[in-house]
Parts: structure tokens; C-alpha cells; sequence
């Protein structure tokens, strides 16, 4: 439901099922942070530095974060919330698709990073090397 804006998504829903249960799992509204935090080094940004021009990215990407404005929107459209909770995740250290995660930061982060003189492929490099854990939390 964070790939849509709220007004648009229950419209769209209103329009194909009008009526429906909709369950929508997985609503990220939250921060992605490291087990173990680097702090960063010289021209090598922090994980907080990276995190947060990833999730401004996913903001400038057109994702919504704001869980109330979905419920909002729902009350609107004659909706109702029938259960909601946190939709925490941890992808451990020997995880297989922990690279790609990792990529995913990156790629995401790397534009601001490149334009504020940070060199986010060796952020990237040193993420890969750590052992540590993800996590995601709502």
C-alpha cells in the first residue's frame, strides 16, 4: 500500500472490489537500521547517513509512509480497519538476499551521497564485508 497514494489507492479499490476486504501485509512507514552501526570514516558515510538518503529517495520516488493517511483514507471511502500492527523485519547476517538489500541502500542512497561528496560504492563495499544484521521496524 506504500507504492500508492492513500485517496488513490481506495479509489482504485472502491472501483475493481467495491466492498472487499483489502489485506495489505507489508506497509513500510518506518526506518531501516543496522544491528551494529557504522559511523562512518573519512570520505565513507554512516549507516545513518545512507538509511536516511535511502528512505528520502523512496520519498522522492513517489512512496507513502504515512500508515494514519491510508486509515484516513479508508474512513473516506467508507472503510474500516479491522486489525493493524508492526510489520517488523530482520534479514540476519548469512541471510542469502542480504547483498541485495545491501544494493538495494545503495542504489537508493548513492545520488544525494555522490552530490554531498560522500562515495557511497565504498559504503557498499564495506556493508557487504560485515557481519551484522538489517532490520526494519514500524
Amino acid at each position: 500500500a506504500d507504492l500508492f497514494a492513500p485517496d488513490a489507492l481506495l479509489g482504485l479499490f472502491a472501483k475493481l472490489a467495491p466492498g472487499a476486504l483489502a489485506y495489505m501485509p507489508i506497509t513500510f512507514s518506518g526506518k531501516t537500521r543496522f544491528e551494529a552501526p557504522f559511523v562512518g570514516r573519512a570520505n565513507v558515510p554512516s549507516d545513518a547517513l545512507v538509511t536516511s538518503a535511502y528512505h528520502a529517495h523512496l520519498g522522492q520516488q513517489g512512496q507513502h509512509f504515512d500508515t494514519k493517511a491510508l486509515l484516513d483514507a479508508a474512513a473516506r471511502a467508507g472503510g474500516r480497519c479491522i486489525a493493524c500492527g508492526p510489520s517488523a523485519w530482520r534479514i540476519g547476517a548469512g541471510c542469502a538476499f542480504r547483498p541485495f538489500m545491501i544494493d538495494f541502500l545503495a542504489a537508493g542512497a548513492a545520488p544525494a551521497l555522490w552530490r554531498a561528496g560522500w562515495e557511497a560504492a565504498s559504503w557498499r563495499a564495506h556493508a557487504l564485508e560485515r557481519q551484522d544484521e538489517l532490520e526494519g521496524t514500524r
